[in-house]
């Protein structure tokens, strides 16, 4: 099991899922479900459709537990699910009801995806 100093853990077996630790009570979530992640000094928000749910994580530790399969660092306060973008400009993704912004030195990455996502 991998667990970070942090109120997420990876099973190991089932990659598919997150647990989280947000107060006393630990919830499994699908990484599917996941639209992108929000960073918040020591905190993070994971936003799954209409629920968010704020843990105490930091989003280098939550870029390792994601992965770079289905998720894409956007800005440095910002990881995204590719699945669940809709838009995308230089400056700003669009989806389900949320604009993230595009970091500067993110770019370059966005690009590169959307290129070998053709």
């Amino acid at each position: 099991m991998l667990q970070l100093r942090s109120g997420v853990e990876n099973d190991g077996i089932e990659h598919d899922h997150l647990l989280i630790k947000t107060g006393t009570k630990k919830i499994s979530v699908s990484r599917n479900n996941i639209s992108h992640v929000q960073a918040l000094k020591d905190y993070v928000i994971i936003y799954c459709g209409d629920t968010k749910y704020v843990v105490r994580s930091t989003m280098k530790e939550m870029k390792e537990l994601l992965g770079v399969a289905g998720f894409l660092r956007v800005h440095k306060s910002f990881i995204i699910s590719k699945n669940k973008a809709r838009f995308f400009t230089t400056n700003k993704i669009e989806f389900d009801n949320f604009e993230v912004p595009v970091g500067r030195k993110f770019k370059n990455r966005i690009e590169d995806h959307l290129e070998n996502s053709r």
